[in-house]
């Protein structure tokens, strides 16, 4: 088991090509890609994400094909249109998923690989949704509801080993050292992500949002600001170690 951990793209398709390809020439022997939030999905006149034969030889597509591709959901990605794919929310008709080879992974869902647990838990909040337009760029859905918590907390039992959110917990000091700013706009959605960390006490934390990689441990848990991928650098988690590219 091998993941390769990308983090915020905001539809900038050809560095996810380039970091993607990157990944793979370094790391053959991947297993799972995962998108921490932000991909831009279904975004405003955007095409959706394809592998590219200007980045990848043909080693490396079928490796990227093989790989199983799952990603979650940000504050940057098209929430009416992930309703819809999933049977629900505005789309009267069901649509086509926009990237069918790749796994939406809902808040509160668990994988299970090799023995570890992964639970895949998306949200944030814009600080910036006052300069943008409710359902064409900005969606309510972007936050973490209690009611997404307390599902979980219901159907989910045991402990996990990592958890990917888009938004960090709470307890985890990124933001008191890098964007202070944000702070009281983000307050409920890492309150929320603290009550998972506190019940399902993951040795590993990956979360993206905030573009500038980083690491930590608190309370025995390490966790990993995954950086924006315009500076095609990523991170691999092997279930016991985590590297950073360069």
């Amino acid at each position: 088991m091998k993941f390769l951990i990308l983090g915020d793209v905001h539809g900038y398709w050809t560095a996810m090509n380039v970091t993607i390809a990157k990944a793979i020439r370094q790391h053959p022997d991947i297993t799972h890609i995962v998108q921490v939030g932000d991909l831009g999905y279904g975004w405003p006149r955007s095409e959706p994400f394809k592998a590219s034969r200007a980045y990848f030889d043909d080693e490396a597509m079928a490796i990227y094909n093989a790989a199983e591709k799952l990603w979650i959901d940000g504050n940057h990605e098209n929430h009416d249109r992930i309703d819809g794919e999933r049977g629900y929310g505005v789309y009267v008709q069901r649509p086509e998923k926009w990237m069918p080879d790749w796994t939406y992974m809902p808040r509160g869902s668990v994988l299970e690989v090799d023995g570890y647990r992964v639970m895949f838990f998306g949200g944030a909040a814009s600080v910036d949704k006052h300069t943008r337009i409710e359902g064409v760029s900005w969606w309510p859905q972007e936050n973490i509801t209690y009611s997404q918590v307390a599902e979980t907390l219901e159907k989910e039992n045991g402990k996990i080993d990592a958890l990917f959110s888009h938004e960090h917990a709470a307890r985890i000091p990124y933001s008191d050292e890098h964007h202070k700013s944000e702070h009281a706009i983000s307050k409920g959605n890492r309150a929320m992500l603290d009550v998972i960390v506190e019940t399902y006490q993951p040795e590993f934390c990956f979360f993206g949002h905030h573009h500038y990689g980083d690491c930590g441990i608190v309370d025995g848990m390490e966790w990993y600001c995954c950086p924006i991928i315009e500076r095609h650098t990523y991170t691999i988690w092997t279930g016991v170690t985590v590297q950073f590219s360069p």
